[in-house]
């Protein structure tokens, strides 16, 4: 989906919980927000509302070992 800076803006205005964000990133990449790394879920937030805004995909981060210790 291609939204203009405006109306990612307008979206993401009327995010109210989490699951909006990560919703919200799903529509617009076609694709869930893949493992980040980060311990907290504001910081995970934040890198969502960037990656929205800079129309750039977030990097996932794999675990020493190569998995990416998927969400269940």
């Amino acid at each position: 989906m291609s939204l203009t800076i405006e109306e990612k803006q307008e979206k993401l205005a009327e995010c109210e919980t989490s699951r909006d964000f990560y919703n919200l990133y799903t529509l617009i990449f076609k694709e869930e927000v893949p493992r980040t790394g980060l311990r907290s879920g504001n910081d995970e937030i934040d890198l969502i509302i960037d990656a929205i805004i800079d129309n750039k995909k977030i990097e996932e981060v794999k675990n020493p070992d190569g998995s990416t210790g998927e969400r269940i």
